[in-house]
């Protein structure tokens, strides 16, 4: 079973809804747009700093549980990324959504097999998936 947790929460519940949570409004002490803005500014920085260095510069994007279970109606993450990509001419972004979307349709334990239990981060499979996606897209 997948918690709805505060962090992940605007992605799939309606901001009026979270506002009346103290938790959650101590998470965007200046407001979420703002904070957004500096998402897009600080990675079009990284990008120039790429381009000066005359390296390629790849977003990559992987969902928490949470995300894939809940969904994003409210904000989404991979729509924000394209747009991060294209203003900050990324060479290319990597998105595991759907490589999580497609691995939970035929296995019920997907949860499991990607992630640690009850934690947001990836286990050991969920790293090869990620790292071998990344080297064949990067590298080939």
């Amino acid at each position: 079973k997948t918690n709805k947790t505060f962090w992940g929460s605007f992605t799939h519940t309606n901001e009026e809804v979270l506002l009346n949570s103290k938790d959650y409004r101590s998470l965007w002490t200046n407001n979420k747009v703002i904070g957004f803005e500096k998402i897009k500014h600080n990675i079009k920085l990284i990008s120039e700093i790429a381009n000066n260095y005359n390296a390629q510069f790849y977003i990559s994007i992987h969902p928490w549980v949470e995300t894939i279970e809940f969904g994003q109606s409210e904000f989404d993450w991979e729509n924000f990324a394209k747009e991060v990509c294209i203003t900050s001419k990324c060479t290319k972004l990597i998105n595991f959504f759907t490589d999580v979307k497609e691995i939970r349709k035929f296995n019920e334990n997907w949860r499991e097999k990607l992630y640690f239990r009850e934690d947001l981060h990836l286990n050991k499979n969920g790293n090869d998936l990620y790292s071998d996606r990344i080297y064949k897209d990067a590298f080939n």
